[in-house]
């Protein structure tokens, strides 16, 4: 942290009296500024946290008719944004201690021991224990090299695309791309020079994709493309055809100018498939059609051959 930060605390305390002295110890703060907004129920706690951004949840153990462990059950813990919560009891539990614990919450703080270093301490530990997990997170799911979507994230988004466009009764396209005679840019130039390539390809990919869709970096030279749902054919025929464009322009890297094709496979979901696997091999069967037809082309699943 910086010499002053200001964090912005959601405080869920129905008495004013303790929320009066929370905030004083939080004023209290050494190295750390607060914007505090207080809120007496888990309805307005619930609200709040779907309407504003905060760093740090600070929840009384027990809020009005309720407890806090009932704003915790209505929070999805798994979502990224979700600030740490520090539990503030009453009195000292070990059950609600170990309770807390268990439900995820970032620490328990009994009120009568705090002290500004008390709390400031465990709001530091807090935030660090986030970032922390926001970089595993990045590494888990994202490509270190292109920092598009990795092939586990891929695997979560089509499941997802998938489940949305069959409830919906839609369709979208699935373009599988291979980056033609990328070996030969490694074994001539060096994996340096490889790995820029593998980066601009991204980032050419990414100007190509519209709202809706998502791209993202299978391993090595391949790389895929989901299209939003419902597109009209002719449209997606436009973005393959934009990106075989895009991809195929001259690279100046490294005091080297590269010129590279992409061959690209096609499936439509549910008609080349209904299920993850489906798709995938269909998509990569015809993208070997298209290398068959000479490379910088595509080709659709089992259908006429269309060049674009």
């Amino acid at each position: 942290m910086s010499d002053v930060d200001y964090l912005c605390v959601l405080l869920v305390e129905d008495r004013d009296e303790d929320a009066t002295r929370i905030q004083r110890i939080l004023a209290g703060c050494r190295d750390i500024q607060f914007v505090v907004e207080q809120v007496g129920t888990v309805d307005e706690a619930c609200r709040s946290l779907a309407d504003d951004t905060y760093d740090i949840v600070l929840l009384n153990d027990q809020v009005g008719g309720t407890t806090g462990f009932d704003l915790v059950e209505t929070l999805d813990q798994g979502d990224p944004f979700l600030p740490p919560i520090i539990m503030i009891a009453e009195h000292e539990d070990r059950g609600v201690d170990l309770a807390a614990q268990d439900a995820g919450l970032a620490d328990y703080l009994v009120k009568r021991h705090l002290n500004p270093s008390l709390l400031e301490r465990s709001i530091r530990y807090a935030l660090e224990r986030k970032d922390n997990e926001h970089k595993l997170q990045r590494l888990a799911y994202f490509d270190q090299l292109t920092e598009l979507p990795n092939r586990a994230q891929f695997n979560n988004l089509l499941v997802e695309r998938i489940d949305a466009a069959a409830a919906a009764d839609s369709s979208f396209a699935l373009m599988l791309l291979d980056l033609d005679h990328f070996k030969n840019v490694n074994d001539t130039l060096g994996h340096p020079v490889g790995d820029e390539l593998l980066q601009r390809v991204a980032q050419r990919l990414q100007l190509c994709v519209e709202h809706g869709d998502f791209a993202a970096r299978l391993g090595g030279d391949e790389f895929v493309v989901v299209g939003q749902n419902d597109r009209p054919w002719d449209e997606v025929k436009a973005l393959v055809a934009e990106i075989i464009s895009s991809l195929s322009e001259i690279y100046r890297l490294s005091a080297h100018d590269i010129t590279t094709t992409t061959s690209v496979g096609v499936a439509v979901f549910p008609e080349d498939g209904t299920t993850y696997s489906d798709l995938l091999k269909n998509a990569d069967l015809a993208l070997y059609r298209a290398k068959d037809a000479g490379r910088g082309t595509w080709r659709l699943c089992d259908r006429e051959p269309v060049t674009a």
